[in-house]
């Protein structure tokens, strides 16, 4: 896990409204993570639009465009003075191309014109040089242990 103080990092510029189509652009570049893309994710978010793009809703989901498409999002989510950073994505044909740093500062910037004071958040050993460089220090390690099945037929 790392943390990161939000108020340390420099404004890369606006990350756009709130919007349906923000939330949608969201959801593609998620969805874009299965072959072929699931539908399922944008269908989840179509569903869910009304309660997360309301004003108190503690979900933000800034997106970076890439060649005037959707390439890269986030998802920041508050409570009290710490935002958690998840499900930060980039599409596979922008990978290792700068995005990430830009995205990243984005979801901070949006944590930070919130209010929050602290960013956390769960790297893997791959996508931890992305996240040191912008700042976050390790502050622990997470292990992920496997649930056995549970048979529910009665």
């Amino acid at each position: 896990m790392n943390h990161h103080h939000a108020g340390d990092v420099p404004s890369p510029g606006p990350a756009g409204p709130d919007d349906t189509r923000q939330l949608t652009n969201h959801a593609t570049v998620i969805a874009a993570h299965w072959s072929p893309p699931a539908e399922t994710v944008r269908r989840f978010h179509a569903r869910a639009a009304p309660r997360v793009l309301a004003p108190a809703c503690p979900a933000r989901f800034p997106v970076g465009n890439a060649a005037g498409q959707p390439g890269s999002t986030a998802q920041v989510f508050a409570y009290a003075d710490v935002v958690g950073l998840y499900n930060v994505s980039i599409l596979t044909a922008y990978r290792g191309r700068g995005y990430g740093g830009p995205i990243i500062h984005a979801a901070l910037r949006t944590a930070r014109d919130r209010g929050q004071t602290v960013a956390v958040l769960q790297v893997s050993a791959d996508g931890e040089p992305v996240y040191r460089r912008p700042g976050f220090p390790p502050c622990g390690r997470c292990t992920e242990h496997a649930l056995p099945a549970v048979d529910r037929r009665p």
